[in-house]
């Protein structure tokens, strides 16, 4: 892999324009944050392996494929970005690297890939690599894409009993309590839901090192007093994901309840509104847009998204890389 302190901004925008990654409508919907994505990518680039990696090859004096990797939580790093322009090998060669990076970095227990369904290329090639993974090493989940530009708060539905708060560090514990009930250990550890990784820390003091924001604030629904649902809410310097998923809300409900879902909404939106962030993203597995309409958020597409162990998956997905190429004819 060639050294990322060499690349500018300039040449990976190019490259993702080539690629057609920024094309026409997304680099306009783009344009009013795009000082703030620049300076974002120029930290990034010009850091070292602790928070990101970007991966490249080149011909011809220009970039011809990317991936890069980003830290998402304490220890899990999210893969992003991958695109090439009539550089199919240059691909494979950044997909082998970057495994063998996360393979080697100590605090990397899980990756996390975010796609369109609707890509065909991530979507037969990460589509492909789930059986192949070690037997409840990964999990699989498709979110919808909600999204708006907004002025003005959501006022909140009363109801004798309900409370849409921040959660305090002293229930860290009771809430990853609660979450052990509806999720899965690997999910809840791939998203940083343990009591002890919930307000990202170590990842934190690593994104201010080099003047960058990440944060994570956790919004809960009570019902007389026991947690019924809740919301992470990721803030980050923009850019860091160019589809802003490093700054999107994920709402869950452990109970069924339309009032306070539609609250957690509002409220994950006021929340974002305060921090000076107009334009605001939401991912939902639940097919309920009232919740999200409600609150002047729209949705034109979904995300899938993987989550994998590391430990024992590295050699399976190196093997299915290299035979899917290879199946295409490229070595």
């Amino acid at each position: 892999m060639e050294p990322t302190r060499t690349i500018t901004f300039d040449q990976v925008e190019s490259l993702y324009e080539r690629a057609r990654f920024l094309y026409a409508e997304k680099k306009a919907a783009l344009a009013p944050y795009w000082p703030e994505i620049q300076e974002t990518w120029t930290k990034l680039l010009a850091s070292e392996d602790g928070i990101f990696r970007f991966n490249y090859k080149s011909k011809a004096d220009s970039l011809s494929s990317s991936i890069c990797i980003a830290q998402y939580c304490d220890r899990t790093w999210m893969i992003q970005h991958a695109v090439g322009v009539h550089d199919p090998g240059g691909v494979l060669g950044n997909l082998l690297d970057v495994c063998q990076w996360a393979v080697d970095n100590p605090r990397c227990d899980h990756v996390r890939f975010l796609y369109r369904p609707t890509n065909k290329w991530p979507n037969l090639i990460f589509g492909q690599l789930m059986p192949k993974l070690r037997e409840g090493s990964y999990e699989h989940h498709v979110y919808h894409y909600y999204t708006g530009n907004l002025t003005q708060a959501i006022p909140l539905n009363s109801r004798a009993g309900l409370s849409i708060e921040y959660l305090e560090p002293a229930e860290y514990k009771n809430f990853e309590f609660a979450a052990e009930k509806h999720h899965s250990s690997l999910l809840i550890d791939s998203k940083g839901l343990r009591a002890s990784d919930i307000s990202m820390q170590y990842a934190s003091r690593k994104y201010a090192l080099v003047g960058l924001t990440r944060q994570r604030e956790i919004l809960v629904a009570r019902q007389d007093g026991q947690i019924i649902g809740y919301s992470a809410m990721d803030c980050s310097s923009l850019g860091i994901n160019l589809s802003f998923l490093l700054n999107a809300f994920t709402p869950t409900m452990f109970t069924e309840d339309p009032v306070a879902e539609q609250n957690l909404v509002a409220g994950s939106v006021n929340h974002y509104l305060a921090k000076g962030r107009r334009f605001v993203v939401g991912l939902s597995e639940s097919d309920n847009q009232i919740s999200f309409t409600n609150a002047g958020l729209n949705t034109t597409k979904q995300y899938a998204e993987m989550i994998i162990a590391t430990e024992g998956n590295f050699a399976r997905a190196v093997e299915h890389f290299r035979d899917y190429y290879q199946g295409i004819g490229v070595r």
